[in-house]
């Protein structure tokens, strides 16, 4: 599973970022975070600027995924 955000600047959704989360590291376009969930479920994080994400899914083949949003407070910009 992978969480992340895609930069300001960035416009345009790009039909290759699963490929890019699946196999290769955050660019100048787009930050993530990615974890393999087979028998480890804890949340996998992401942490930006001005918000967080988290995410968690079930290990089945039809699993179960959650994924939370969250804005920074002003002090957390800081």
């Amino acid at each position: 599973m992978g969480v992340g955000m895609s930069k300001e600047t960035c416009y345009v959704h790009d039909n290759d970022w699963d490929n890019l989360m699946y196999y290769k590291q955050s660019t100048d376009n787009l930050e993530f975070a990615r974890k393999l969930y087979y028998r480890d479920t804890r949340p996998v994080c992401w942490e930006g600027d001005e918000f967080y994400v988290s995410g968690t899914m079930g290990t089945l083949h039809q699993a179960l995924v959650n994924v939370t949003f969250n804005a920074k407070s002003t002090t957390e910009r800081e």
